[in-house]
């Protein structure tokens, strides 16, 4: 932005010889050059495994590149959140002339590409394609989820997993190979109401019915509710309540009889588990949910 400064000068002369003294005005027109670095923009969302499973925090790291350079890259974060992985884009004016230029800065519009680095070898996930997504606005939010694996029917779902639950279901594959084209992310494969993404998604089996996550209540006592819950091991899980449908508020909870209380906590088992909530106050009635990472 180039800012207009007016600055006005008194010079005063004085002149000789008795004569008065006279005042003369300069008024001087001058260029500033000033720009502020732009709030950045923010990446966020999952990094799965072909099979649903997040990626833990082992060293494994996130690289956002423009035009095959790095612009920035973080690690994944531990279990908790409603992510595992978070980077922050520099935004600027993007004018080589201001001392606040970032040379890695992105502007709004432009085209990023993301790979995952594993053990030293970089992944592109699923939903990278030759072009990248676009950066959103200065201070803005966009959620990209980041999927590893191969997908050739080009469907969102990785391979592995989509041939996993084929043979699962006894399905054997033709001369051309699996028809991956009977498991489609909206599709319902075994009919018991969860979509076959929600099931990648959750860690149950797509071409089972008897395979779903499940809540319900156990055991009402004065000041706390015992949920049953399935629970898969390395899954995390959350419950949340709400009085309306409309606005949901994670409760803390027990998972498990050697947790402790927490918002979100990561399954050490799998099969039929216990959490336990307090109960709210209050004769006003209470909806809960549950929530699968």
């Amino acid at each position: 932005m180039e800012v207009l400064i007016q600055r006005l000068i008194q010079l005063s002369v004085a002149l000789l010889a008795g004569r008065c003294l006279t005042g003369i005005t300069v008024l001087i027109t001058m260029p500033l050059w000033a720009l502020p670095p732009a709030p950045p923009h923010t990446f966020f969302g999952d990094v799965r495994d072909e099979f649903g499973q997040l990626l833990p925090a082992d060293g494994s790291r996130v690289v956002f590149s423009r035009g095959g350079r790095p612009v920035g890259e973080v690690g994944i974060l531990p279990a908790g959140r409603d992510h595992n992985y978070r980077i922050l884009l520099p935004m600027d004016m993007r004018l080589t002339g201001s001392v606040d230029y970032v040379a890695t800065a992105v502007a709004s519009g432009e085209l990023v590409t993301a790979v995952v680095a594993v053990r030293g070898v970089s992944y592109q996930p699923i939903e990278i394609n030759s072009t990248g997504p676009p950066v959103g606005s200065p201070a803005g939010k966009t959620r990209l989820n980041l999927t590893l694996g191969e997908d050739e029917d080009g469907d969102g779902l990785p391979d592995a997993w989509e041939i996993a639950q084929l043979f699962y279901a006894g399905v054997t594959p033709g001369a051309d190979g699996w028809d991956m084209s009977l498991i489609r992310p909206e599709g319902d494969y075994d009919g018991d109401g969860v979509s076959n993404r929600d099931e990648y998604l959750s860690g149950t089996y797509a071409t089972d019915s008897r395979s779903y996550h499940f809540l319900e209540i156990a055991t009402l006592r004065t000041e706390e509710i015992e949920f049953r819950l399935y629970t898969l091991l390395g899954k995390s899980y959350a419950i949340e309540s709400s009085s309306d449908f409309r606005n949901w508020t994670a409760v803390t909870c027990r998972l498990g009889a050697d947790g402790g209380f927490a918002p979100s906590q990561t399954a050490t088992q799998t099969g039929e588990t216990l959490a336990a909530c307090p109960r709210p106050e209050g004769p006003a009635p209470r909806f809960y949910r549950l929530l699968v990472r």
